[in-house]
């Protein structure tokens, strides 16, 4: 028959069956992708079982099919070329169609066993004398041509981003943050517009805005503060569908002062990453939405740290990042959500979020769905991921810098991770939440004509 069979490559490649003029469907594992030229499968070369060349009867004649780049195979045979001959086998060839080794199409060998003595006689060597014209027939397609590479996708440069602060969209959406320039997509500048429904939700808005590679956004309210982060082109409202992208959300765990930790909530996320020693807790609602926060029955010591941050090395300090964010991948999507909950204090609290981080290399990925999440532990590719736009990945780790935090009115060394380096010293809480001097309140709806939630 003129079939090409199906076989695997490079491990989890995967090349389905195909007839002849068929384009080969090529599949690859999730978050890879074949990136190469459409793959025919073609007629290549001929077959003749016979004595000699002159002894040829084109009744035991075959083609032969093969992979090969789309367009390239062959539709005549060469008047140049001789068929490859090969002797007859040992039991007498019998007329019908059963037996021919796969790829192999024309005359057949009924004779299962006459068929594979066929086979190995032409693998052993050809009865013909001739050097034949090889160069006018097809190049054959291997497996050791093919491969799956790591899928492309959108990265958040939020170091070079300009950050628009505080405006407003409309009654519904009174505040909202826009990061232009934050990726570029199909040619297209991209933006990252951030809106909410609540009404003067920080506490110290002057904090809100970027890092040196990350954004921030200071929340103060009792109640949950939810964020729509939409995709739009730069300078617009205008959705634009991302077919891959990456979102690390810092320490929603903080190792530093628990009253830091966040809760939040969101669905629509094709994966999430944590590390193997995470200290944040994952729940799946009823709804199908996810809730990442401290696990309150957690029985690991290393939940409290046992010495503040500015007598932690430089492994410790990254150990506790990395275990205490999460990294959520959002494939084919123009905007996502996010209910974001803190405990209140005088200067609010910093939610801190960049595109990918390191956390998606050395972790682990879990596959979430809208019924039930499937966990698989991640297979490191043998190089870093590349983004799309060619640009540097920021890893936690990429570097590490002194910053100096005055205390006190002394100085304490204190590290912080290169993709966290601007961020503004934390206020020690512990010290100045005095419970009489601050009340917080639930942060209003600015579309709610009364009432509080």
């Amino acid at each position: 028959s003129e079939v090409c069979p199906a076989f695997k490559f490079a491990g989890n490649g995967y090349v389905s069956e195909a007839r002849a003029g068929d384009i080969v469907n090529i599949t690859c594992p999730t978050d890879f992708t074949y990136h190469g030229p459409a793959i025919e499968c073609s007629w290549v070369d001929k077959y003749c079982v016979a004595y000699g060349e002159n002894k040829i009867d084109p009744d035991y004649c075959y083609n032969q099919y093969n992979l090969t780049l789309a367009g390239q195979g062959l539709t005549d045979w060469p008047d140049d070329v001789d068929p490859k001959i090969m002797p007859p086998p040992t039991a007498a060839p019998a007329a019908g169609n059963g037996g021919m080794p796969p790829g192999m199409g024309g005359a057949n060998m009924a004779n299962p066993a006459a068929a594979a003595a066929m086979a190995q006689a032409t693998n052993a060597s050809s009865v013909s004398k001739r050097r034949r014209l090889t160069t006018a027939l097809p190049q054959i397609v291997t497996p050791d041509h093919l491969s799956c590479k790591d899928e492309s996708w959108a990265d958040l440069d939020f170091e070079m981003t300009v950050v628009d602060h505080s405006q407003q969209i409309d009654n519904k959406y009174p505040w909202s943050i826009r990061y232009r320039g934050i990726t570029t997509f199909k040619g297209q500048k991209v933006d990252l517009l951030v809106t909410t429904s609540k009404d003067n939700i920080s506490g110290k808005p002057e904090r809100t805005g970027k890092g040196s590679a990350m954004g921030r956004i200071n929340i103060n309210c009792t109640n949950t503060v939810p964020l729509k982060f939409q995709f739009v082109k730069t300078l617009t409202d205008e959705p634009l569908v991302m077919s891959k992208v990456f979102f690390t959300v810092f320490d929603i765990v903080d190792a530093s002062d628990p009253k830091n930790d966040k809760s939040v909530t969101l669905a629509g996320m094709q994966e999430y990453f944590v590390t193997q020693s995470t200290r944040v807790a994952v729940e799946q609602l009823d709804n199908g939405e996810y809730t990442f926060g401290r696990d309150p029955l957690a029985q690991n010591a290393a939940v409290t740290p046992q010495k503040p941050f500015s007598e932690m090395s430089v492994k410790e300090m990254w150990s506790y990042s990395v275990n205490s964010s999460v990294v959520f991948m959002f494939r084919n999507s123009s905007e996502f959500m996010l209910y974001v909950k803190v405990t209140p204090g005088p200067d609010g609290r910093d939610f801190e979020f960049t595109g990918w981080s390191e956390v998606a290399q050395i972790g682990r990925k879990v596959f979430s769905g809208p019924q039930k999440a499937k966990a698989a532990k991640f297979s490191l590719p043998e190089k870093i991921i590349q983004p799309r736009n060619n640009t540097t990945a920021r890893l936690l780790l990429a570097g590490i810098c002194l910053t100096l935090v005055a205390v006190l009115g002394g100085a304490a060394a204190a590290l912080r991770i290169w993709s966290r380096s601007s961020r503004a010293p934390v206020t020690d809480h512990e010290n100045k939440e005095p419970a009489p001097l601050y009340t917080a309140y639930p942060c209003k709806d600015a579309s709610a004509s009364s009432g509080t939630e």
